[in-house]
């Protein structure tokens, strides 16, 4: 029987987002500080080093490429051609960039993987890590800010990797990482041999259970039912929590959601990690709606547990 936020929201049709005019590059939260190897463009490819070497490599060769060619190209290089990206709501993140007009003179935008996690297949895994904008002050010197960014990423054909889901918060002061990057903790994990088709649908029903638990109770008791040890939510102009402890004390207090929708969903080969994202708005009066991306391991009895949560709110950025 359907659920009283049951279809609220209709997935929209991406494109007409798309011919917007003036999208602005500014709310991508990418960027780099690395010096560019033209070589680099293609992606990190297979063989150099484990899976998330090599995953982590295309990151940095993203960013290195901004840095020598500009954000345009290395958005076009290293962006999936169905890659999504949030402005506040989800668009096709390559034909956006293709349709910008570009930053202003001044603009700089950088960032640097610090931690992430890969499925057990190796084509499919999730990056995070600080970035910093920087920008021309009415003063003459530079403004900056700062943040958090998320990505998915996938490996493709050929082996090389291309960027399928890209969101960010911003952050009231620099976010912690440790030095260099960190795997994400791999407790034991889902070992099935079901499809991907299978695996895709069955993420796709624990991301929308998730959405009626928060939905039928609250969204902090809610998160208590899926969280991972190591959880991480990010939300705009709050510092991330980072491990389902502390993201509990967070959101004890958060109400329910009035409607939820998940508008899409992708598990890897293995089953064992994937990714949705979807639309949320918040109960009561002027309650925050927008977008949400989340990303999610599977557990040995097949349970997907919620290792990263991040909102794109529709108020403006």
């Amino acid at each position: 029987m359907p659920r009283p936020h049951d279809r609220v929201f209709a997935a929209p049709d991406l494109r007409p987002r798309l011919i917007r005019a003036g999208v602005a590059v500014a709310v991508l939260f990418m960027a780099v500080g690395l010096a560019a190897r033209p070589s680099d463009a293609a992606g990190g490819g297979a063989g150099s080093g484990t899976a998330i070497d090599s995953m982590v490599e295309a990151e940095r060769s993203f960013a290195r490429l901004s840095a020598e060619q500009g954000m345009r190209a290395a958005f076009l290089a290293f962006i999936a051609d169905d890659g999504i990206g949030f402005r506040p709501g989800p668009v096709l993140l390559k034909e956006a960039v293709r349709n910008d007009p570009g930053p202003a003179p001044g603009f700089r935008l950088l960032w640097e993987p610090r931690y992430g996690d890969i499925a057990a297949s190796g084509e499919l895994g999730y990056l995070t890590g600080p970035y910093t904008v920087e920008s021309p002050a009415e003063d003459g010197g530079v403004r900056r800010r700062q943040g958090c960014f998320f990505s998915m990423w996938r490996r493709q054909k050929k082996g090389d990797w291309r960027n399928v889901l890209d969101i960010g918060v911003r952050t009231p002061a620099p976010p912690e990482f440790a030095a260099g990057f960190t795997s994400a903790p791999h407790p034991p994990r889902h070992v099935g041999k079901e499809s991907e088709t299978k695996a895709t649908r069955a993420l796709r029903t624990a991301d929308d259970d998730f959405n009626h638990a928060a939905h039928d109770t609250s969204f902090g008791i809610a998160l208590g039912t899926v969280l991972d040890d190591a959880a991480r939510i990010y939300r705009d102009g709050r510092a991330p929590t980072t491990s389902r402890a502390e993201a509990l004390r967070a959101f004890a207090g958060a109400g329910p959601l009035a409607a939820a929708e998940t508008m899409f969903a992708a598990a890897a080969k293995g089953g064992d990690l994937g990714y949705t994202y979807g639309r949320y708005q918040f109960a009561g009066a002027g309650g925050e709606s927008g977008h949400y991306a989340r990303a999610w391991v599977r557990d040995p009895a097949g349970v997907w547990r919620l290792v990263a949560d991040i909102a794109s709110p529709d108020a403006t950025r």
